[in-house]
């Protein structure tokens, strides 16, 4: 029976500038490589073999002022917690990654001759950092040596050093792959983790399967070389401290489940910031719920509208929560006034007009700029409606974060009508 290819899988490349099309495939006689986006939904420990170059899960940003030199650093967060999971999954099995390590940075300029840390917004700087591997910028244009003769024609092609890898003095299983003078920029770990120098500026699909192939035959090549696999009916045995270590590690997944799990519900809440109709309706009942601790039951026939009740059942509140791309308007407050006498509550029961306004305004300090009109408020006001803008709930979420009784904070501030706003971690109604 002929053996299975070994499926690789070439993660990203178009992200720094590859024009190569998402999914293509190419075949040699032991392996297939694939080509995968950043936002494929391909696993990356459904493969047997990854590369993937630095700096993919994060952009650099110059933000600079007449005031001083600013960097913001933008991570996709979300997704580098649920890529790296994936990838200490895939180095639980016999398989190998290969970073291609460009120009890393780990500390930008953050004004007034102040610095910002950004060593943990990548997959390779995060893999880099598990073997305590410091870093420091390249800028010279020495000669790369390289230490295997596996990887020659890899180093030649792209060998081009832009990081300086400062490895740890503890004893590891590790290997010096490339090297400027006394400086490494390439080295491998366990044998199958591989970090090679790497810059080129032809981005055509050509080089990306000229680059892909050469990295599987070094790495295929190195491996048979200088690993003898152990059979699985070996691993049988096991020592106390390797049964010690898997333990930790199956703790160390199920803690990172628990907190991506968690992470992605805290970023869900912003999206009552873009939501509008029944999804952004059924976000703020959740976070009524789940954030703040409240009793809320929906209003049959009514899309738009939930109730807050006490622990008696007796309602506390009416919500109609909306969206729109404009201001708040006058029929807003009015309709709202409308449902609470047709669900038939008295005018004196608080309503709360939870409103996403200015969806079209994309950017967070230009919509907390805009205004809700004093006759509107005054509107309010007399019909015993509290107008809460979503940008300033979401505030609000901030600002009792840390309180334990938040929900009674909240119910709280129903009192009287007009606008809730939160500025300067402050909050007010204005009547």
């Amino acid at each position: 029976m002929p053996k299975s290819k070994l499926k690789i899988n070439v993660f990203g490349l178009q992200s720094i500038g590859y024009q190569i099309e998402e999914g293509s495939k190419v075949s040699t006689d032991n392996y297939e490589i694939y080509f995968n986006e950043l936002n494929s939904t391909a696993s990356l420990d459904s493969y047997d073999g990854l590369i993937i170059p630095s700096g993919i899960f994060e952009k650099i940003k110059d933000e600079s002022t007449w005031e001083g030199t600013y960097y913001e650093v933008d991570c996709k967060r979300d997704m580098l917690l649920q890529r790296e999971r994936q990838l200490i999954n895939l180095l639980k099995k016999d398989s190998w990654v290969c970073c291609l390590v460009g120009k890393i940075i780990d500390e930008v300029p953050y004004g007034n001759y102040e610095t910002k840390k950004c060593n943990d917004t990548d997959l390779i700087k995060k893999l880099l950092n598990s073997f305590d591997i410091s870093r420091e910028p390249f800028k010279g244009s020495a000669a790369v040596t390289s230490k295997n003769d596996e990887f020659n024609n890899f180093i030649e092609k792209w060998g081009i050093a832009k990081t300086i890898l400062k490895l740890s003095y503890r004893q590891q299983d590790r290997k010096i792959l490339a090297n400027i003078g006394d400086s490494v920029v390439g080295v491998e770990f366990l044998g199958k983790i591989f970090f090679l120098p790497f810059h080129t500026t032809d981005f055509s699909s050509d080089n990306a399967e000229f680059l892909s192939r050469e990295a599987c035959r070094s790495i295929i090549e190195y491996r048979q070389k200088r690993i003898s696999e152990i059979p699985e009916w070996v691993h049988r045995f096991q020592f106390a401290n390797e049964k010690a270590l898997r333990d930790k590690l199956d703790a160390l997944l199920k803690e990172a489940d628990e907190v991506q799990k968690n992470l992605l519900e805290w970023q869900s809440y912003k999206g009552i910031l873009t939501q509008s109709g029944d999804s952004l309706k059924d976000k703020v009942v959740q976070i009524l719920r789940k954030f703040f601790g409240l009793n809320v039951t929906d209003v049959e026939d009514f899309k738009e509208d939930a109730v807050i009740r006490d622990q008696d059942g007796e309602p506390l509140a009416i919500v109609e929560v909306k969206g729109t791309k404009g201001g708040i308007k006058r029929k807003y407050i009015n309709q709202l006034d409308t449902n609470r006498e047709r669900i038939g509550v008295s005018s004196s029961t608080i309503g709360l007009l939870i409103i996403n306004d200015q969806m079209n305004v994309e950017d967070i300090s230009q919509r907390n700029e805009t205004t809700v009109a004093e006759e509107q408020i005054q509107h309010a006001k007399n019909m015993n409606i509290l107008i809460i803008r979503t940008l300033d709930f979401l505030f609000l979420m901030g600002y009792l974060e840390n309180v334990d009784n938040r929900g009674e904070k909240l119910i709280d501030l129903f009192k009287g009508g007009g606008r809730l706003i939160v500025d300067d971690s402050q909050v007010s109604i204005v009547p």
